[in-house]
């Protein structure tokens, strides 16, 4: 299976159908299909029968999906095994007995017999189930929870529940069944603050806003009691009476608002998600407090905060980031792109060494650690201090300030570094000089210590509503002409 069907595949899973359909998802992954095909029906065709039917069966062990007859390797969070798409349990029982169609997400994918049955990990556990994958219990729909340790209500089916759907109900077409009405709000169970808005397809609930901002409660869905000031209009210039005032809008994009203090006055602050440019609180560009705020190619970055209880823990928002996979993306020094779609991190920016306290600067690492920031970088890793010279690992001694170095620490490298490089004298070694280079630009010996753009990579899609070829190469559409990839132009 291609690294980019794979890759659409598992932002299906993490956006939802609804996310990926505003993104064209449906004719890449027709292109990408037919590409697949065209390539598993070629080769050599005096390869005669003895390559038929050699792929591992539904329902055995796998470790890609390469392996599978079906082309699908499933992963649960618990086993891997060989799989297939589905849209009832016959479809699934048919090629290996008692397996059962699980709907994750919108789509539907094959199960074991085991699994089907409760299978080996007890509820409260990790692999117990697949995220969004829905189950009936009479006629109660329930759905996997985001952690995958056991199931939650979903919704109460009207007439009948099957195969994690419910059957028999009127819709719209053949409309799924919906969890809630678009745009609708409520508010989020465990908080008296927190509101939550229904998704535009009806399938699933997000973070809204959240009264605490403006000092009131939620009730029935939307916020209530005393608030920052008299009502006013966003669009309406000195709709506030009080000319220390002026028109904060009630959530980002919200026309109707209170009049509120400049945020440019001493002890005045804005709401979560806002700044405050130029006296007035403005929505910050890209904020996010779930990755359904985001693009398809993006996901909600919250750093790393520490709660009441001195637990580190993500914080209530953050900004969009663009995936480190995606094309012209890169990550920053001490850092590296996480390519195992298996891992929560996947396609985000990871620590090199998982150990390391990043830092700019010794204040920022406390007693008894200096920040050990080689010459060519700019932020470094909390480093415990020496005394002794047994304190360094060897071949190292313990210099004055108390930080291991090589040798004399006055190293020359023998006299000289190649072409682009230059000498670290505390650890004798030549290092490339190169600066951390901004968005589409890179470095090398040749251009050092300048950083120059970069060649243009095309991209692995192109088409209706996808990137463009680079110069010289034009779009081969595959698809009904919709969709195809880039080839150089004639």
């Amino acid at each position: 299976m291609s690294v980019t069907f794979q890759r659409l595949l598992w932002q299906y899973q993490q956006k939802g159908i609804s996310e990926m359909t505003k993104k064209a998802f449906w004719p890449v992954v027709v292109a990408s299909v037919v590409l697949l095909f065209a390539v598993s029906c070629g080769g050599d065709d005096n390869s005669g029968e003895e390559n038929d039917n050699t792929g591992a069966k539904m329902g055995d062990a796998c470790n890609t999906s390469d392996e599978c007859e079906s082309g699908l390797c499933y992963f649960t969070g618990a086993q891997r095994f060989c799989s297939q798409t589905c849209a009832v349990d016959e479809d699934c029982s048919i090629q290996s007995p008692g397996a059962c169609c699980k709907m994750i997400g919108n789509a539907g994918v094959c199960y074991t017999a085991a699994l089907c049955s409760g299978g080996d990990v007890d509820s409260g556990t990790p692999g117990y189930c697949t995220p969004d994958e829905k189950r009936c219990a009479g006629l109660e729909l329930q759905r996997c929870n985001a952690d995958g340790t056991d199931y939650e209500f979903y919704r109460e089916c009207e007439i009948a529940c099957e195969s994690g759907k419910c059957t028999g109900e009127e819709t719209d077409g053949d409309s799924e069944e919906t969890l809630c009405t678009a745009d609708e709000t409520r508010c989020k169970e465990g908080s008296n603050t927190a509101i939550e808005k229904c998704a535009a397809d009806g399938m699933s609930w997000g973070d809204h806003i959240d009264c605490a901002e403006t000092g009131q409660t939620c009730s029935n869905g939307a916020c209530t009691g005393d608030i920052l000031g008299d009502p006013c209009n966003v669009n309406e210039e000195n709709s506030c009476a009080d000319d220390n005032e002026y028109c904060l809008a009630d959530y980002a994009g919200a026309a109707d608002g209170h009049c509120a203090k400049f945020c440019d006055i001493q002890g005045v602050y804005c709401p979560i998600g806002w700044e405050c440019p130029h006296g007035k609180c403005t929505p910050i560009d890209g904020f996010c407090r779930s990755n359904n705020d985001c693009e398809m190619d993006e996901y909600c970055n919250k750093p790393k905060v520490t709660d009441e209880q001195g637990n580190v823990v993500d914080a209530e928002g953050g900004l969009c980031a663009r995936y480190c996979f995606e094309n012209g993306e890169s990550c920053a020094e001490l850092y590296r792109c996480e390519d195992n779609n298996q891992d929560p991190n996947y396609g985000k920016c990871v620590l090199k060494d998982p150990t390391c306290s990043v830092c700019s600067n010794d204040t920022e690492c406390g007693t008894g650690y200096y920040c050990n920031i080689l010459s060519t970088q700019t932020t470094g890793c909390c480093t415990p201090s020496c005394t002794v010279d047994d304190d360094c690992q060897s071949g190292m001694r313990c210099n004055d300030e108390g930080h291991c170095v090589v040798g004399t620490g006055n190293g020359d490298c023998g006299g000289s570094c190649p072409k682009g490089h230059i000498c670290i004298p505390e650890y004798n070694q030549c290092m490339l000089n190169c600066p951390q280079c901004p968005y589409n630009y890179t470095c090398d010996a040749d251009s050092a210590p300048n950083c120059y753009q970069h060649a243009c990579d095309n991209p692995y899609v192109c088409g209706l509503l996808m990137p463009p070829c680079c110069a010289g190469f034009e779009c081969n559409a595959l698809a009904w002409g919709i969709e195809g990839v880039c080839v150089q132009s004639k």
